[in-house]
């Protein structure tokens, strides 16, 4: 009797391990799965923050493109601007020099009016 006695404690203990570790692999399973889950998650995060990171590149690229546009633009602008003022500059010189030049010659005309006016009186008077 003994020995079933020892037998029974043994096949007790054995189901008790079996039970035990069916349990332990039920968990590692559980936690298996939920890790899975996990990781797919974190993969289709991945895929969306990738599609955001290459919409944001490209709209990057595109901003630069436009930068780039209209510095050039600008830069054009202000070439035009500085030939526009070149020539502008060169017109208001010649406004002075012909402003200088009827000045002189309105002088000039003076000069010669009180010459003749003089002589006529000079003339007169004799």
């Amino acid at each position: 009797m003994l020995k079933m006695e020892s037998g029974e404690t043994n096949l007790a203990e054995w189901l008790t391990s079996i039970h035990s570790k069916d349990t332990d692999v039920e968990t590692v399973t559980k936690y298996f799965h939920l890790d899975e889950v996990k990781v797919k998650d974190l993969n289709l995060t991945l895929g969306k923050l990738d599609h955001r990171l290459r919409a944001a590149k490209e709209e990057l690229k595109n901003a630069a493109t436009k930068s780039k546009m209209a510095q050039i633009a600008l830069d054009k602008c202000a070439e035009e601007f500085r030939q526009v003022y070149a020539a502008r500059q060169e017109v208001v010189k010649q406004w002075e020099d012909a402003v200088d030049l009827l000045r002189n010659v309105s002088n000039v005309v003076c000069f010669e009016i009180q010459n003749i006016v003089f002589s006529s009186v000079v003339l007169y008077i004799q």
